[in-house]
C-alpha cells in the first residue's frame, strides 16, 4: 500500500504523522476555517470561488496571507498534492488555514499556515446524500 501525504505550509509530510501541537489556535479555539474542493477529470472544480471565499473569510479573521490564496495557488498545491500521491482524475480537497501565532484569547501574531489534504474519489459525479 503507497504512503499518502499532506502538504503542510508547503511541506510533504507523511498523512499519519502528527502535525498539530496543543497550543495550535486552529487546535485550540477553531481560529481558521476550511474550504472543501474537487477534482474532477484532472481539473479542479471553481478554483476562483473558492479563492474568493478564502480571502473573504481570512480577512473576516484577519489574518495575513490572505492574497496568497489565489486560484493560482489552489491549482498549483492541489496539483503537487495529487503528483506526490499519484492521484489522477477525481480527488477531493480539504484546506485548512489556521492562525499561526500563539496567545490565548487575543493571539500574538496574525500569521496564517495551512493543511491540504486529498482523498481519492472513485465516481466523476456529484451524488446527493441518500437517506434510509
Amino acid at each position: 500500500m503507497q504512503q499518502e501525504y499532506i502538504l503542510h505550509n508547503d511541506e510533504f509530510i507523511l498523512k499519519n504523522q502528527p502535525i498539530v501541537t496543543a497550543d495550535n489556535r486552529g487546535f485550540r479555539y477553531g481560529d481558521g476555517l476550511f474550504e472543501s474542493m474537487r477534482m474532477n477529470n484532472g481539473k479542479l472544480k471553481f478554483p476562483e470561488l473558492h479563492a474568493d471565499r478564502l480571502k473573504a473569510g481570512m480577512k473576516a479573521l484577519k489574518l495575513e496571507g490572505a492574497t496568497l490564496y489565489d486560484e493560482y495557488f489552489l491549482k498549483q498545491k492541489t496539483a503537487e498534492l495529487c503528483k506526490k500521491n499519484k492521484f489522477k482524475d477525481n480527488v477531493r480537497f480539504r484546506l485548512s488555514v489556521y492562525r499561526a501565532g500563539d496567545g490565548l484569547y487575543t493571539p500574538n501574531s496574525n500569521k496564517s499556515g495551512y493543511v491540504l489534504e486529498a482523498s481519492p474519489l472513485t465516481e466523476n459525479t456529484y451524488e446527493l446524500n441518500k437517506r434510509a
